[in-house]
């Protein structure tokens, strides 16, 4: 019951310190160094494989999404690109 233990102050403490060192991190990275934060997508359309997919139902009938399998796979097209 790991979502109960979000109600203690500690665990909230320790979650916005998270946040925030990981938010010192970025902006060191991006001011000092040139960096630049890409997020690759978590759902994408679907597409015919021999893999097992997590099909992710939308609200419109017979559309869905997918979970991505490999997700390395798009920051390798942005690096190759």
């Amino acid at each position: 019951h790991r979502y109960l233990q979000l109600r203690h102050e500690s665990m909230q403490r320790n979650i916005r310190l998270r946040s925030e060192i990981a938010m010192k991190m970025r902006e060191f990275l991006i001011r000092s160094h040139g960096f630049v934060d890409i997020e690759t997508p978590t759902l994408f359309r679907r597409t015919p494989g021999g893999a097992q997919e997590f099909v992710v139902p939308t609200r419109m009938p017979g559309k869905f999404y997918s979970l991505v399998q490999s997700p390395q796979q798009f920051k390798q097209l942005l690096m190759v690109g």
